[in-house]
């Protein structure tokens, strides 16, 4: 995985995104050891050759690693920070342009490419909830949806709010159980 690091990220690496990984394989049944043993050498977080962390602008040097270590999974955390600088994200061609990393990522190292982006709140639709141009939803090929349940505060439901390959599948749901690890 290529996470971004910038000073509107929310959700570190190490700190967030490690432990519940963890604790999800350690939910699923594995031992501490187990879920180490799994996620070692599976898990990449990259680093430019002059500092930083990848993100679009740099599909070269990503492409590269990705072939080396055989990653057929790209995500970025969150997608709009991964951008190039230039990007105008509320106007479609700009936000289309921005993403053609991405696309050409894909098909060249015939990986998923996942970019993760926070709902507006303004939205009654799915297409009006992402936020940024429709680009964004027009270009990926299927869109997720991860929200709280309307009715039960502890019950997370996902949801696919677009598919281009596929009948709807039903949405999945799952309560929330508190452990100490």
């Amino acid at each position: 995985s290529f996470p971004t690091r910038r000073s509107s990220d929310l959700d570190d690496y190490h700190s967030v995104w490690a432990p519940r990984v963890i604790a999800a394989a350690l939910e699923s049944g594995l031992t501490i050891e187990q879920a180490e043993r799994a996620f070692a050498g599976r898990v990449f977080r990259y680093t430019l050759p002059g500092g930083g962390v990848p993100n679009l602008t740099d599909a070269g040097e990503v492409a590269q690693a990705m072939h080396e270590d055989g990653v057929k999974l790209l995500y970025f955390d969150s997608l709009l920070d991964s951008l190039p600088p230039n990007v105008d994200v509320w106007k479609d061609r700009s936000a289309r342009e921005g993403l053609l990393p991405a696309k050409w990522l894909g098909e060249e190292l015939d990986a998923a490419v996942i970019g993760s982006l926070h709902p507006n709140k303004r939205g009654q639709t799915f297409d009006q909830i992402v936020s940024g141009a429709r680009s964004f939803n027009a270009v990926s090929r299927s869109s997720l949806m991860l929200e709280q349940h309307p009715e039960r505060d502890d019950v997370r439901v996902l949801l696919r709010g677009k598919g281009n390959y596929s009948a709807k599948p039903q949405p999945v749901e799952w309560t929330l159980a508190g452990r100490e690890v």
